[in-house]
């Protein structure tokens, strides 16, 4: 019985040590985002073209983020992307990484791109922490 618990309280120590650094290095700046795509109720098969932005109010205010042009296959309507420095837009007005994400007042809008032309899919969303993240 004490060589079991001895192995155990070893093998613990042994997994507690070693996921250690990974603790220490903090979560990822990255923001993985799925979504719902219709087309007149109908959802979208294929590859979309999306933009994401983040405001810091739920309507109206200052961008402050957002993303290139990105190509994004949709799947019965559900597509998803991961978000972060890799996408930063050119113009974009704060650099992923730079976000100040205490405020708590980031909320993402997607947009579908024609040509030049954004057209919003639905309202703004809030972006609320994960466990992972806290």
């Amino acid at each position: 019985m004490k060589k079991a618990l001895f192995i155990a309280a070893t093998a613990a120590a042994v997994i507690w040590g070693s996921a250690s650094p990974a603790f220490a290095q903090g979560a990822p700046h990255l923001v993985n985002y799925e979504g719902f795509l219709t087309d007149d109720g109908v959802p979208v098969n294929g590859v979309r073209v999306l933009k994401f932005k983040i405001f810091g109010q739920p309507s109206g205010g200052t961008l402050i983020w957002e993303s290139v042009n990105i190509s994004v296959n949709v799947v019965d309507g559900i597509y998803t992307h991961v978000l972060g420095p890799a996408v930063d837009g050119p113009s974009t007005p704060t650099p992923f990484l730079s976000i100040d994400w205490t405020s708590g007042n980031a909320y993402i809008a997607v947009f579908v791109v024609t040509g030049v032309v954004e057209n919003q899919i639905g309202l703004r969303t809030q972006l609320v922490s994960v466990p992972y993240s806290i």
